[in-house]
C-alpha cells in the first residue's frame, strides 16, 4: 500500500546541513511541522512489524497529520539523516516522495562526524580516535569514511527513484548563500519563496585533540575518488542547489 506522504524527505548526509535545512522548511507556513526533527521511522526497530496501515498511520501522527489527513496546500516532511541506508523501504512506502540529499566535502565532513562522537562519548574507540586513524592499515571500513563515501549509497537511490524526484544540495554552497539555496529548494517543493530566519544552524563541537593525522590520512584516502560522484551525477536529470554541477566536483 503506497502512501501519500511524505512529500518530502531530507534523508542525509549528516553534519552536512540536514538540521538547517530542516528548520528553514519546517518553518515555511506551507510545511506541516512535524512533531520533530529525525523521527527515525524507517531504521527505528519496530520489532515484531505490525501491519502496514497501522504503521503508516502511526507515521503519519509523527508527520503532524492528525488522523493521517492531508492538509490542503501544504506538504508534509522531516529529516532523518539515517535514511540514507533504506532507499527501498521509502520507496515502497511512498515512490512520489521528493528526496533531499546534502552534501559537504568529504574529510571535513568525517571530521565533524568524529566530533561528534567524541563530544558525546558516541562510538568512540580506545585510545582516540587519532590513534585509530594514525594505525590503520586501511581506514575505508571507518564509519566516518564509510559516511563520506557518497556515491555506492547514491547510486541506490538512482536506481530505484526517478531523478526528478531528488534534490542534491552543496554544504558549501549552503553555508555561502543560505538564501539563495532556499528559494531553489522553495520553488523545486512548489513552495512560495520566503526570507529565511538565518539563526538556523547546525550544532558546532569544538574539537579537544589532535586532528591532524586524521585529516591527513582522510586527504589521502579520498583524493582519488573526488570527482567520481560528479561524473556520476553529471548523466542524469537531478535537481541540483546550486544549479552548477562544479559545485560537487570535491565530492
Amino acid at each position: 500500500m503506497a502512501h501519500a506522504y511524505p512529500d518530502f524527505l531530507i534523508v542525509g548526509m549528516m553534519k552536512a546541513g540536514t538540521t538547517s535545512l530542516h528548520h528553514h522548511l519546517a518553518d515555511h507556513r506551507g510545511v506541516v511541522e512535524p512533531l520533530e526533527k529525525e523521527l527515525h521511522h524507517f531504521t527505528s526497530d519496530f520489532g515484531p512489524r505490525v501491519p502496514q496501515a497501522a504503521w503508516g498511520l502511526e507515521y503519519g501522527e509523527k508527520l503532524g497529520l492528525e488522523g493521517c489527513q492531508p492538509r490542503a496546500g501544504m506538504l508534509t516532511g522531516e529529516a532523518s539523516p539515517s535514511y540514507i541506508a533504506v532507499p527501498e523501504r521509502i520507496h515502497a512506502f511512498n515512490p512520489n516522495c521528493k528526496i533531499i540529499i546534502a552534501l559537504r566535502d568529504p574529510v571535513s565532513r568525517a571530521v565533524s562526524q568524529l566530533r561528534q562522537y567524541h563530544s558525546h562519548d558516541f562510538k568512540t574507540v580506545k585510545g582516540g580516535f587519532a590513534r585509530q586513524f594514525a594505525e590503520a592499515e586501511d581506514i575505508s571500513g571507518l564509519n566516518a569514511v564509510v559516511d563520506s563515501t557518497y556515491l555506492p549509497r547514491l547510486k541506490r537511490w538512482f536506481a530505484i527513484f526517478p531523478h526528478d524526484q531528488i534534490a542534491l544540495v552543496s554544504f558549501e554552497a549552503f553555508t555561502r548563500e543560505p538564501q539563495l539555496v532556499m528559494n531553489r529548494l522553495f520553488r523545486w517543493l512548489g513552495l512560495d519563496v520566503k526570507p529565511i530566519r538565518e539563526e538556523f544552524r547546525g550544532a558546532k563541537t569544538d574539537v579537544h585533540y589532535d586532528e591532524s593525522v586524521i585529516r591527513s590520512r582522510l586527504e589521502q584516502h579520498f583524493a582519488p575518488l573526488r570527482g567520481l560522484l560528479a561524473a556520476e551525477m553529471a548523466e542524469k536529470n537531478l535537481f541540483l542547489v546550486p544549479n552548477d554541477l562544479s559545485e560537487f566536483n570535491n565530492y
